[in-house]
């Protein structure tokens, strides 16, 4: 797979100036290209996160009908019944957990390897004047370093935005069903909430990209240090 655009872009030296949105766009697209060969395991892994969510939904709606219909009117018949559904709810949550982190970690590691591969022949398809020009610290780190913050967001981060999300929209829908009012006042709230995330946001990936460029050019000093060791001590 070919690579171009920011990410090489990147690797070539030209992080001083780039364009937040326009970096964050390419980034979506690059992974959209190598996740594409494994949508199966995405979706079981999205099947698995869906059980998750509907189970910690259920299980404090649970624990609400125990305590106001079994446990106030003493039926203890309907709360050996309720925490049997209780327990197996939380065997559902636990298994849909073990098996969406497994299998997003799966990908997220191959997705790293077919990156790191395709970096790695882009790099020695390079002339000599690139390599002549480029410290070998800095390239070092936009193939390891760069890599696994989308390794991360991967098998981590996209999975769980939308876990947060689905789980937040069933809470907003339970609280509803509840009380009409009540939710309403406090999703009051909710515009300063978004304001200040989209804010901080955008000011800490900014910060991120910073200190990315500053530990490529740690790491092109120490590589530029160690391998210049042997002519001052000769």
């Amino acid at each position: 797979m070919a690579i171009r655009g920011g990410f090489m872009g990147r690797l070539q030296g030209r992080e001083e100036h780039f364009n937040l949105r326009d970096l964050d766009r390419q980034a979506i697209r690059m992974l959209g290209k190598y996740l594409r060969p494994y949508k199966g395991r995405l979706l079981l892994a999205a099947l698995a996160m869906l059980a998750v969510t509907a189970a910690s939904l259920g299980m404090p709606y649970l624990s609400k009908v125990a305590i106001d219909r079994y446990i106030a009117q003493g039926d203890m018949r309907g709360l050996a019944l309720i925490s049997l559904l209780y327990l197996g709810l939380n065997g559902i949550y636990w298994l849909g957990a073990y098996w969406q982190g497994y299998l997003s970690g799966w990908v997220g590691q191959h997705v790293v390897y077919a990156m790191r591969r395709d970096l790695f022949q882009h790099v020695l398809r390079q002339s000599k004047r690139f390599h002549e020009g480029e410290p070998v610290g800095q390239i070092v780190s936009r193939l390891t370093h760069d890599v696994n913050t989308l390794s991360e967001a991967v098998s981590g981060g996209i999975l769980n935005l939308v876990n947060d999300l689905l789980t937040l929209t069933g809470i907003v829908v339970v609280m509803l069903m509840f009380h009409v009012r009540l939710t309403l006042v406090t999703m009051t709230a909710v515009p300063v909430v978004l304001l200040s995330m989209g804010y901080l946001g955008k000011k800490m990936r900014l910060a991120y990209r910073q200190v990315q460029q500053e530990f490529a050019a740690v790491n092109a000093g120490v590589e530029q240090s160690v391998s210049g060791m042997r002519v001052v001590q000769s």
